[in-house]
């Protein structure tokens, strides 16, 4: 064998060897690849992709084809932010919109599904994720949809740029009341009406309305109005599992009987800002200071009654105003004034089940912060009865059921529709 020969076959066995390691390299990635695909999806990576501190890896891929008998996308969620987020999964590009499509957990229980027109649809919608949080789910086809073809695309809610005050105004045409506030009651959706509080103008619902929900936590909340300053104040729209008295305090030196009508007096005020701190706390940036009114003079004299000047304003006058004519509380936390449930539909003697502070689950009647009436030895603060009516005054020390009041900063930022269904939720 000459020596060309040689160095021929030297750089052919050189070539070969090279070869073989790759084909082994290969084969090894492939293998692993397998093997941790069968282990948590934390392993196996599809399209990993970013959208703020989202981290979404489309574990099988972004696209969803069942024509290759691919039945189940999974997609795994994490949070690397340190505040919770909001965001929503969608289907997208659909090539039917015939189908039926379900969202479960790793776990196989059901989270949400969607069926017939799906060419644009919400599979998950503003589901929260807490900081460092990882949320997985599995994407089911039903076989019968041989032919579906669509892409899925997860999307951070919580970089939303509206704030709740320009979205409320966005979304409510400011109208002329079709009903007279203090003298008729409002059945229908009248919308956002128009008056003056302490601070300028405030838009406040009146009416059947049905877009004015917004949940913070476990809790469902009705928007009442925007304030003033452009926060927007909103009420609990059930009542605190349990009742509480408005005022437990006896007379002293310092606190007259009369004033302890006064909300800063109470101790409810004391009882909610625990239950605000207790239950809310996530929000306390979101919720800021508002003014709550409390009358305490009481100059009408009939028959030994001292009745305050709410009550005369209501019953009498018929002219209920945001504007305060007694003493204001500044608080983060307190309760609906006559005035503003008079404003949301109600007028006394007049039962009213179809005006949004209206529920039917409320058993019993709720306080408000307005004052009724003194006779000398005790304090009665105007109450609302379950049937919406204003009642005729309840003992402040005397337990009663509560709907907590508190106020949103006019920039928080929300998503939803403000539906009891889909409810405005605070993103950031």
């Amino acid at each position: 064998m000459t020596l060309s020969n040689l160095k021929k076959d030297k750089y052919q066995l050189i070539i070969f060897a090279t070869l073989a390691i790759l084909i082994v390299l290969i084969l090894l990635a492939l293998i692993f690849g397998k093997i941790n695909g069968n282990g948590s999806d934390n392993s196996t990576v599809g399209v990993v992709l970013t959208d703020g501190d989202l981290s979404i890896n489309y574990v099988d891929g972004e696209e969803i084809n069942s024509v290759g008998n691919n039945y189940e996308y999974k997609v795994t969620i994490t949070n690397t932010g340190n505040s919770t987020l909001y965001f929503s999964m969608y289907l997208t590009d659909s090539n039917t919109e015939n189908a039926k499509i379900t969202v479960t957990d790793y776990d196989g229980n059901e989270i949400n599904s969607v069926e017939g027109n799906i060419s644009s649809e919400k599979l998950l919608n503003l589901q929260n994720i807490k900081a460092k949080e990882t949320l997985r789910y599995i994407i089911v086809i039903d076989k019968m949809n041989l032919n579906l073809k669509a892409n899925i695309k997860v999307i951070n809610e919580s970089t939303s740029t509206e704030g709740i005050y320009d979205l409320l105004l966005q979304k409510n045409d400011i109208s002329v009341p079709k009903t007279v506030v203090g003298s008729e009651i409002s059945t229908e959706n009248e919308g956002l009406i128009s008056t003056k509080d302490d601070k300028g103008d405030s838009y406040v619902f009146r009416g059947k309305n049905e877009n004015n929900y917004l949940k913070l936590g476990d809790y469902l909340f009705r928007i009442v109005r925007i304030n003033g300053d452009g926060s927007v104040r909103i009420v609990l729209n059930n009542t605190l599992e349990e009742k509480y008295p408005y005022n437990t305090n006896s007379t002293s030196q310092d606190i007259l009987m009369e004033n302890l009508a006064l909300y800063k007096n109470t101790t409810l005020k004391n009882k909610l800002e625990s239950w605000l701190n207790d239950n809310l706390k996530e929000y306390t940036n979101n919720i800021v200071d508002s003014s709550f009114c409390t009358e305490d003079k009481f100059t009408l004299d009939l028959n030994n009654i001292h009745y305050s000047n709410t009550y005369d304003r209501i019953y009498n006058n018929k002219t209920p105003s945001l504007e305060c004519p007694g003493t204001i509380t500044t608080s983060k936390i307190g309760l609906l004034s006559v005035d503003e449930v008079i404003y949301a539909g109600a007028y006394l003697n007049t039962k009213n089940t179809s005006y949004y502070l209206y529920n039917s689950e409320i058993k019993d009647s709720y306080l408000t912060i307005s004052s009724y009436s003194y006779t000398g030895t005790e304090v009665l603060m105007m109450d609302i009865k379950n049937d919406g009516n204003l009642s005729t005054g309840i003992s402040l020390n005397k337990e009663a059921y509560i709907r907590p009041v508190i106020s949103i900063n006019k920039d928080a930022k929300i998503k939803g529709e403000g539906t009891k269904t889909n409810p405005y939720v605070i993103v950031s």
